[in-house]
């Protein structure tokens, strides 16, 4: 069964407990709801966790395990002050000696830290008492246990965080200190005995002490292991972003440690990563790594890699948001070569998107022209361009597409360069697909997670549902703001298809049944479809 399918057979039993009867203890229902636990965790599915961790909680309060697990959903969903009263519920009736009572604190710690990285002013009075509130949660445990390297490191990180604000931390703490002692504890062990997590602490307790060398050797410890995920990675590029400040350091080396966490973060299956618009254009403007810089941490294929992230990070600038007028995002489009699509004479380059977010009389509850807004917040967020008109669309039954021109030419935006052929399925999920967009109505979303090519009528002995129309379908996860989106194959980053639609889907080629997937259509069947309604001159 490929991983997708796992997935979605694990939202399906997740549902089925949650919707069916009583669950008295002891019963295979508990059984199975407990069960469930572990493996919606290990598959990031947040939103199922807290609800199945509830259920369970209102029975069994008591229940250190589960609280801890809802106390992590709670975070990972954004409710950071509902996570510490939960988690500080459940310390009260725990003794010391209970390990559920150190998870339970750092967590305590881990939600006020991300209470003070989302305040506007971190150096403000919110901010510093989440700070200090964040290091009093992690050195409980720590000082109740010095060898408890996983408090220790991120109390070191909170001090970190405290000395850049210039914020006295409470507790006396000696940063540098603390650093040398989780080096030495994770240094004597074997290393057999050791796991990936011991050489992301080691590598974070490097980076406290300014040792740059030790850092890199470490990383590429972390980054090598099998059993490193995109959680994982994910966790560490977040806390040194973030909370270490590395986004902004003045050192290019220091730089360059995100560089590379983001390079191997792309190629791990289940990554998924949300910039700002200035986000991205910073990071494009950022000098190269220094090659021995990524081949230390990345091995031999780093400077290949992060190129290869670099060229997702270019794509992006392609990349627009439709707005309603001038307030909600209400979808994605792309700019692409008129000449691709057979309308030179429009001028360079036109935009692509659905027919069912804009199209000539606003059918379907789509935008009309006059109403959209088309704006690259990746090369210039402020600018606006008003749609002067459609050149070419198709309903969405066929080809869900529309070609836009603006009403002002997009400076500084490159169009998409388009696959010539796409990529073929893989039953193993080796083929991967790419998504950028504005999910949500949200800010610019490298989508990576469960995104196997399944299937598309583009290959031979194809049996296409409408004729001239080719759809491709995959896991690649989009949310509503997402209709419009480019979908790029893996080793170029060249468009392959319009995003349209998502959901329970019937599978293509006559195969029976359905499977929970997102569909796009592919760039050269609209291609055929914009040339075969154009009329031929002699």
């Amino acid at each position: 069964m490929a991983a997708g399918d796992d997935r979605d057979a694990l939202r399906r039993r997740a549902l089925d407990v949650l919707h069916g009867g009583a669950w008295p203890a002891g019963s295979a229902a508990e059984h199975e709801a407990r069960a469930l636990l572990g493996e919606l965790r290990q598959h990031r599915e947040f939103e199922l966790l807290a609800r199945l961790s509830e259920r369970l909680l209102r029975d069994h309060p008591g229940d250190a395990k589960t609280r801890r697990l809802h106390v992590q959903a709670l975070i990972e969903t954004g409710f950071a002050t509902a996570a510490i009263d939960v988690a500080r519920a459940g310390v009260q009736r725990l003794p010391e000696s209970d390990p559920e009572w150190s998870e339970l604190n750092g967590l305590i710690g881990r939600a006020y830290k991300q209470i003070a990285v989302d305040a506007r002013d971190p150096g403000g009075r919110a901010g510093i008492d989440a700070l200090r509130a964040s290091v009093a949660a992690y050195a409980g445990p720590y000082e109740r246990d010095p060898a408890n390297t996983w408090h220790a490191i991120n109390l070191v990180a909170v001090l970190g965080f405290c000395r850049r604000l210039e914020v006295q931390a409470p507790g006396g703490f000696d940063m540098s200190g603390l650093a040398r002692e989780i080096t030495a504890s994770i240094s004597a062990r074997p290393a057999g005995t050791r796991n990936h997590w011991d050489a992301a602490t080691l590598a974070e307790a490097c980076l406290a002490l300014g040792d740059y060398d030790g850092v890199e050797r470490n990383l590429r410890v972390y980054l090598a292991d099998a059993r490193v995920s995109a959680f994982d990675v994910g966790s560490t590029l977040r806390q040194w972003s973030e909370v270490w400040g590395l986004e902004d350091a003045s050192d290019d080396r220091a730089r360059g440690f995100l560089s590379a966490l983001r390079a191997r973060l792309m190629q791990l299956p289940g990554a998924h990563l949300r910039l700002s618009p200035a986000q991205v254009t910073g990071q494009l403007a950022q000098p190269a790594p220094a090659g021995g810089q990524l081949e230390a941490i990345l091995g031999r294929d780093g400077t290949m890699s992060y190129e290869w992230w670099k060229k997702g990070l270019e794509r992006a600038l392609s990349v627009a948001a439709i707005y309603a007028g001038i307030g909600q995002r209400i979808g994605t489009g792309f700019l692409v070569s008129a000449a691709d699509f057979g309308y030179a004479d429009h001028g360079a380059s036109l935009l692509l998107t659905n027919y069912h977010v804009v199209n000539p009389e606003g059918a379907g509850g789509a935008l009309r022209p006059d109403n959209a807004q088309v704006a690259f917040e990746a090369v210039d967020p402020k600018a606006r361009h008003a749609v002067a008109g459609i050149v070419w669309s198709a309903p969405q039954h066929l080809h869900d597409a529309a070609l836009v021109r603006l009403s002002t030419p997009a400076a500084g935006v490159p169009p998409v360069p388009l696959a010539r052929n796409l990529p073929a399925p893989s039953p193993a999920g080796d083929s991967k697909v790419y998504i950028i967009g504005h999910p949500g109505g949200g800010e610019l979303e490298f989508s990576f997670q469960d995104n196997a090519l399944l299937d598309h009528e583009g290959i031979p002995g194809a049996r296409p549902l409408t004729e001239g129309v080719c759809r491709i379908h995959y896991r690649t996860p989009t949310e509503k703001g997402s209709s419009g989106s480019p979908v790029f194959n893996a080793r170029k980053w060249e468009g392959v298809a319009l995003h349209h639609a998502g959901g329970e889907l019937s599978r293509l080629n006559g195969q029976g049944g359905t499977y929970s997937a997102n569909e796009g259509i592919a760039l050269q069947s609209i291609i055929g479809a914009v040339t075969s309604a154009r009329p031929t001159t002699t």
